[in-house]
């Protein structure tokens, strides 16, 4: 076996002859472009055993994501948990195999101008370490799955919509038979959704968020607000406690009424600290990121290892407890998830109902809906309008409830 150091330059040249002149190849590599490079490659498609691009980070071009639709064998990955990272490049012909294995992606940089470090090696396609090579890039391509136009659709909206969302992993992806109503849809279309709601039921709700803003912003923490407050945030206050607090003229059974949640009304009726550090791990203003989610829910699930007064344990907290406080605290950000609106949320989303926890519910819910199209609309001028847009995430509740 022959091996040779390859920087970036080297490897793009050594791969356009290993392309025209071999007879099948076998690529996994985490990011694509869509240069002249691609072009070959694309050229010589009837070669391909197997050919996986990662999209994670959505550093692979949309354009070639497109180009690899229909195209036998060729598949994209993301990577469930570890990052999709691998750059194998593999040639067979007759008993003859090369292979170029090391840090150079299939772009613009990894070809050209990144300081790059790839061993080339050449020999017999039976040598122990290329059937290593083959078997490997075998198992990438089983984490992926064939382009469609419903894949290269969802990539691109996320692509357009990365660079001003901070740490994205990467796009929603429809797999076969999924419903794609939700994600697709555009804000006028949104908003059409909205309307034909009756005017009250749309009303009630914009006022109930408008008055949770002004409770939350009173006070520099949660844990100062009064005791109606935190009631009204988390969905357990009572319509005599709203009138003796001044708080009489909302509904505040609306985006889930969480009084007969036995154990997360007792821990707002104590007002609970860890209950008040979830609240505060989301921020009020700015950027939301899954970091801060994640605290939130730490933070969330710590309060329900607070024993009862009679030490038995308590229920764990659950998604609609816990999306009830972050859909007031943030309706640009979260919807409240209960019984009347999962059936829709996840039939429009694409998850199974009852498969719905905290620990997923940023990845099924959250994340696909940053990357659609109404989503990322533009904030409207219409003072009504605004304010759906301000909470048109929690505002999915009035699309999606049912008596």
């Amino acid at each position: 076996m022959k091996l040779q150091l390859l920087d970036a330059a080297a490897t793009a040249r050594r791969l356009k002859r290993l392309i025209t002149d071999f007879d099948e190849i076998h690529i996994a590599v985490a990011w694509g472009y869509n240069g002249k490079l691609a072009d070959l490659l694309l050229q010589n498609s009837q070669k391909f055993a197997a050919v996986t691009f990662g999209i994670d980070f959505f550093h692979t071009s949309p354009d070639l994501i497109d180009r690899l639709i229909n195209v036998h064998n060729t598949y994209v990955a993301r990577g469930e948990g570890p990052t999709f990272h691998p750059k194998i490049y593999f040639f067979t012909k007759g008993k003859k195999a090369e292979a170029i294995v090391g840090s150079a992606n299939f772009t613009n940089g990894g070809l050209g101008k990144n300081h790059e470090a790839c061993i080339h090696m050449s020999g017999s396609s039976n040598e122990p370490v290329f059937e290593d090579i083959k078997e490997a890039v075998r198992q990438y391509a089983q984490l992926g799955q064939p382009a469609t136009q419903d894949i290269a659709d969802s990539y691109r909206r996320g692509y357009k919509t990365a660079p001003v969302r901070k740490k994205v992993r990467g796009p929603f992806l429809p797999s076969d038979g999924q419903v794609w109503g939700l994600i697709t849809t555009s804000w006028a279309n949104y908003l059409r959704r909205i309307r034909r709601r009756p005017v009250d039921q749309v009303s009630a709700r914009l006022d109930l968020l408008e008055k949770c803003r002004q409770i939350l912003g009173s006070k520099p923490n949660f844990s100062g607000l009064s005791s109606a407050q935190w009631k009204a945030a988390a969905g357990t206050l009572w319509k005599n406690e709203a009138n003796e607090n001044q708080l009489g003229h909302i509904d505040w059974a609306l985006f889930g009424w969480m009084s007969e949640a036995g154990d997360f009304a007792g821990l707002i009726n104590a007002q609970n600290t860890h209950i008040a550090r979830a609240v505060d791990a989301i921020p009020l203003t700015g950027d939301v990121t899954e970091e801060h989610y994640r605290q939130f829910c730490t933070s969330f699930l710590e309060a329900f290892q607070t024993p009862r007064a009679n030490s038995t344990p308590r229920r764990k907290g659950g998604v609609p407890t816990a999306s009830r406080l972050l859909a007031v605290k943030r309706p640009d950000c979260f919807v409240s998830i209960n019984s009347h609106n999962l059936d829709g949320l996840a039939r429009d989303l694409s998850f199974a109902p009852k498969t719905l926890k905290l620990e997923n519910y940023w990845e099924r819910v959250i994340e696909p809906i940053r990357q659609s199209d109404w989503y990322n609309a533009p904030r409207p001028r219409t003072r009504q309008d605004a304010k759906v847009w301000d909470g048109r995430v929690a505002m999915l509740d009035v699309i999606y409830y049912k008596p």
